[in-house]
This record gives structure tokens, sequence and C-alpha cells, in this order.
């Protein structure tokens, strides 16, 4: 049985892939910080298949912890925070600018080293990766720089770590996936303003947002080394054909279609 440590599995994304793996016969861990009641409910989802670890990702010896013992073919660096409030660069904080970096980028990397460790340590001859990034990371996002900021810092880390997780696992591979705006409740702000989600459609040829089994099943795909076994490297963009610019006019959309 495949194992994987999910993290951030508690959120909107989260939840689902924890679904999406149970459903597809993984062994899932379920690494969560503060909802324990929403973890204890996915964890009762299929006991003798799941685990529970409560860690606070910023911090190393609590990430240590969590892979201390624990054997996993795969990582998914799910964990990741968006800031609501837009301002710009001139006027952006570095307290904000810091703890989105934090929540987004050094939870990724904790996590990526620590599983490593365990992999070298254990001489794994294959294992995957897969980081959660963002559409925002590769077209950025006007008045949430350190959020698009965080995220392209994560395509930079899969690119070096492709190079190098290929040595401590001969069949070691690192891949990405970007959603643009999903339905979770991380978006509800912008999900509140149909001229937003006017604008967001006017670049996608599929004219919908995305789903969180969208990413969920593009991460199984990711993961799994029987679908994707020579891929490694890559940042699938999870995001209905999204362009930086615009493809449709308003008079052909229909916000409340999303």
């Amino acid at each position: 049985m495949r194992r994987v440590l999910i993290t951030g599995a508690t959120g909107g994304i989260g939840r689902t892939l924890v679904e999406e793996f149970l459903d597809r016969g993984w062994f899932v861990g379920i690494q969560w910080r503060g909802d324990e009641a929403e973890a204890r409910r996915l964890a009762a989802l299929a006991p003798g298949r799941t685990s529970l670890h409560r860690a606070d990702l910023s911090l190393e010896t609590e990430v240590a912890a969590m892979f201390n013992g624990a054997a996993f073919h795969t990582l998914v660096a799910n964990a990741g925070k968006y800031e609501s409030r837009s301002c710009g660069i001139h006027e952006l904080s570095l307290e904000q600018w810091d703890r989105t970096f934090q929540n987004n980028t050094r939870s990724a990397f904790l996590c990526l080293k620590h599983f490593l460790k365990v992999q070298q340590q254990c001489g794994s001859s294959e294992c995957s990766v897969v980081l959660l990034g963002s559409t925002a990371g590769e077209f950025g996002e006007a008045l949430h720089a350190d959020y698009s900021a965080s995220k392209a810092a994560l395509k930079g880390l899969m690119l070096s770590a492709k190079n190098e997780i290929a040595r401590i696992c001969r069949s070691g591979r690192i891949n990405m996936v970007s959603p643009s705006w999903t339905l979770t409740p991380m978006a509800r702000e912008f999900l509140s303003n149909p001229a937003a989600i006017g604008r967001s459609l006017q670049t996608k040829p599929l004219r919908r947002l995305v789903r969180p089994e969208d990413v969920a099943k593009a991460a199984v795909f990711l993961a799994d080394p029987a679908l994707s076994g020579h891929i490694t490297g890559h940042n699938l963009m999870v995001s209905g054909g999204m362009e930086g610019r615009v493809l449709w006019s308003p008079e052909e959309l229909d916000a409340s279609s999303v």
C-alpha cells in the first residue's frame, strides 16, 4: 500500500486531497495544526489507513518529529495561506511578507528537507513529492505580491530539488500543481465579488473556476509512479487554460455559472 503525507489536510483543498487519495487505496498521513475536529473526521473515513500528525510547520523541530519513524512514499506539501488584505508593494509590511513566506515557502522547504532525509536514511529507491503552487506564481497578482512571490519561490525550489531527489532515490520525482482561483473557503472574499470573478473568467477558455477535486486528481496523477513515473520537475497548471490576457468580453460571461 502506498503511503502519502498531506500537509494542511484540514483546509479546503487539503480535505479533498485526503478523500481522493483514500478513494484510490492509499494510506494517508493527515497533518494539521488547528482544526482537530476536522482532522479526526478525515481520519475516521478510513480507520487503519490514516494517521494524524499535529505540527507547526514553521518550526523545524516539529517538522523533524513528524517525519521521525514515518515511512511515507510521497509528500504532498499543500499547507499555505493567502492574506486576504489587498495592498500595494509600497504599503506591504515586512511582517506580512515574512508571515506569507513562513506559511507558504518555509513550511514546504522544511517538509521537503526532512522527507528527503528519511528517504536517504531508509535507502529508498522510489519516492515522489507534489508541491502546491498557484497561477499567481506564474502570472503574478497585483496587490498580493507576497503571495505571488512565495509561490514563485516554490517553483525554484522544485526545479532545484528535481536534480537532487534522484541522487537520493534513483526514481525520486518532484512536481508541482498550480491552480488558479479555487472554490474553497480561502477564496470566500473573491467569490463574493462578481466583477472579480468576471475578470478571472475572461482569461480562461473553459470559463469556470477550479474545483478542489480538479487539484486533488492532478496531485494523485503526479504522486503515483504508475501514472507519471517519468515526469519530474513539471509545474502542472490547473487553471482552465488561463492566460495573461483577456479572451472573453463581459457579455460572453455568466458569473452565476462558475
